[in-house]
């Protein structure tokens, strides 16, 4: 439409020119969902993790280019057929679980790389109302090793401290046992899953002396040789020795209290032997000193008595000597 205009410039009326405009519209409809669908390939090809559309005949019918720079173009084979080079479908495959339970399926893939996918598939509905899977598949390859690397320490370090023949276990904050060896277990009596989460004090004689050295270790840091008798079930007491100290978490702040307990039953045992074998001895001195003072007064006796006879003898013979004379 445009205006009509007198010969003074006066607009006097407006022309309108009538012409089909729905092909126009279709085709600027056209070129905004081809622009919107382009923007929305790019962004998915950008993506560090593959994403592919699959039939539920298993057809790939899209892949973004994190697939492809990975596994190629799949073409019109198969998911299986060009994965795998299989004729059948993969028998753990659970891709096609998303469209029998119509819920995502989260789960672990090996690719023919060797590779662990951390795997996620949704329903998806199509434009023309078809039913496929929308798959998405993380490289944790590495994230798995170093999980497995952790484990298998940690397990190195568990078989290390079951090993030990000393009670070992950790403490928390508020006291509470959060973990044991098995040498905790026995001289306790208490199986593991009833130590955890028990206060570490209620095992031992002097709960307040035992409660006062963990304390002490988060306090200051540490205790060296903290004497504690523990308490089994049945009533028999294990005298020990703690070494304590406190560890972090990554970032340095104190977690909790790692214990270590030696069992010095053996040495209380030869200290008691020694104190003994001291006092027989020392009563034996006693005794040998007692019989010293006797023969050593015996003989002192002896030689009193024999200068007394000395003496009495040469008396007598004085008196002899002098009755000798008178009858001469």
């Amino acid at each position: 439409m445009s205006p009509v205009m007198d010969d003074q410039g006066r607009v006097v009326g407006a022309s309108l020119v009538a012409g089909d405009t729905s092909e126009t519209e279709r085709s600027m409809l056209a070129q905004a969902e081809h622009s919107k669908r382009s923007r929305f390939r790019d962004m998915v090809n950008e993506l560090p993790y593959y994403i592919i559309l699959l039939t539920p005949d298993h057809r790939i019918v899209f892949a973004n280019r994190a697939f492809v720079e990975k596994f190629g173009e799949p073409g019109d084979k198969r998911c299986y057929e060009h994965l795998f080079g299989f004729s059948q479908p993969c028998e753990d495959c659970r891709s096609f679980d998303a469209l029998k339970t119509n819920r995502p399926v989260a789960w672990e893939w090996v690719g023919p790389n060797g590779r662990v996918y951390d795997v996620y598939d949704f329903p998806f509905i199509d434009e023309d109302g078809t039913a496929m899977v929308m798959e998405s598949g993380i490289d944790i390859t590495e994230k798995r090793l170093a999980d497995d690397a952790l484990r298998k320490a940690g397990e190195y370090n568990r078989s290390l401290i079951e090993a030990s023949l000393d009670p070992m276990l950790t403490i928390g904050p508020d006291g509470k046992i959060t973990d044991a060896n098995s040498a905790t277990v026995k001289v306790t009596g208490v199986r593991l899953e009833d130590l955890i989460g028990t206060d570490f004090s209620d095992y031992f004689t002097e709960p307040e002396k035992a409660r006062a050295g963990y304390e002490t270790v988060f306090r200051e840091g540490l205790v060296r040789d903290y004497e504690l008798e523990i308490r089994s079930t049945d009533g028999h007491i294990t005298p020990v020795l703690y070494n304590a100290s406190v560890y972090r978490d990554h970032s340095g702040n104190i977690i909790g209290v790692f214990a270590a307990a030696r069992d010095i039953t053996a040495r209380r045992r030869f200290e008691s032997e020694l104190k003994e074998r001291r006092e027989k001895e020392l009563e034996r001195l006693l005794e040998l000193e007692k019989f010293q003072r006797l023969t050593v007064g015996r003989e002192l006796k002896m030689v009193e008595l024999k200068k007394e006879i000395a003496e009495l003898k040469k008396r007598i013979e004085e008196l002899e000597g002098g009755r000798q004379e008178d009858d001469l």
